[in-house]
């Protein structure tokens, strides 16, 4: 049989079907093509239900704590200082709070860094942990970032009064470099990029501006 005749006899065979079926077209089961259905594998374990890091609560008392090494990110402001036992559910401004407490400052002096990024006061260990498994050496770390120049805390009136009587005595102590002695160390201008990228959030962007700024001061008249 040729290509065409064969082409012939197909048509023709077609041209005696109709077009469309009945709506009351019915086919016999029995005719289908014989198939054996597929069956996926079973899995070699069942899956478990993800659950949250802290979802179970810890009996009180036996809370997990952990510890935190805290160092300076340029400079030598401070050595590192590191606070232990603290509770996961210790907040980034209590811990700001107690790193100020040691260095003599106030928190709004200090600025912490988890991974090199900045972090909010509102986030707590926990938070930044995420899924890391923690036990009873875990360390997590911070830079510190100093704004300005550590500056010591209001004295109280109680202080005040216990000073009066050398108080004419101290004004001729040294309060360490100020004016334009602090615009000639390095540690102001790494301060000032530290701030501006906090702020930026783009650190080339941060050491162009600081660079501006710098040579305007020492171009100054």
């Amino acid at each position: 049989m040729t290509e065409v005749s064969f082409a012939k006899a197909f048509l023709s065979a077609l041209d005696g079907r109709p077009m469309k079926l009945s709506p009351e077209h019915v086919e016999d089961p029995r005719n289908y093509p014989t198939s054996t259905p597929y069956i996926l594998p079973r899995h070699g374990k069942p899956m478990s239900k993800p659950t949250r890091p802290n979802q179970s609560r810890s009996a009180p008392g036996s809370e997990r704590s952990i510890t935190a090494s805290l160092k300076p990110l340029r400079g030598t402001a401070f050595s590192e200082v590191r606070l232990t036992s603290l509770p996961l559910h210790t907040s980034v401004l209590d811990t700001k709070t107690l790193l100020a407490d040691r260095l003599g400052t106030t928190p709004d002096k200090l600025k912490l860094l988890h991974n090199k990024k900045p972090v909010p006061d509102t986030k707590t260990l926990s938070d930044l942990m995420g899924d890391t498994e923690i036990t009873a050496g875990t360390i997590v770390e911070f830079s510190v970032m100093v704004i300005g120049t550590l500056q010591p805390k209001p004295s109280t009136p109680q202080d005040t009064t216990q000073g009066e009587a050398g108080e004419e005595e101290d004004t001729h102590v040294a309060q360490g470099p100020h004016g334009q002695t602090v615009l000639a160390t390095e540690q102001f201008w790494d301060d000032l990029k530290g701030f501006l990228q906090q702020r930026i959030r783009d650190e080339k962007t941060a050491e162009e501006v600081t660079l501006v700024f710098r040579g305007a001061w020492n171009t100054r008249t």
